[in-house]
């Protein structure tokens, strides 16, 4: 298993910096969705956008049951609707993060 680190915001059109040495160019979201483990830190210090929400949505369903992915927060699990911004999408995020822990 190879390991990659970067810091960057959820959609934050920043540059990753290991992505410079790769021949390619590959999507973000492709890339988040293939590695063995995700770590999300940090998560909640601010509200997700619409664009945030689904993206995010979209990774974790494509990780379900395929890969490992760990999310840090300081804030408790109920407060993370509010944090997402959407219930219905919430409760699918949820649902896939604590199905199989």
């Amino acid at each position: 298993m190879s390991a990659k680190a970067s810091s960057l915001r959820l959609l934050g059109n920043r540059p990753v910096p290991w992505a410079k040495s790769w021949p390619i160019i590959i999507p973000l979201n492709y890339l988040l969705v293939c590695m063995d483990l995700l770590i999300l830190d940090d998560f909640g210090l601010q509200n997700l956008d619409k664009q945030q929400r689904d993206l995010l949505r979209e990774i974790i369903e494509d990780r379900y049951n395929k890969r490992s992915t760990i999310i840090a927060s300081q804030l408790l699990v109920s407060k993370w609707y509010e944090i997402i911004g959407e219930g219905t999408i919430a409760d699918a995020i949820l649902d896939r993060l604590v199905h199989g822990a």
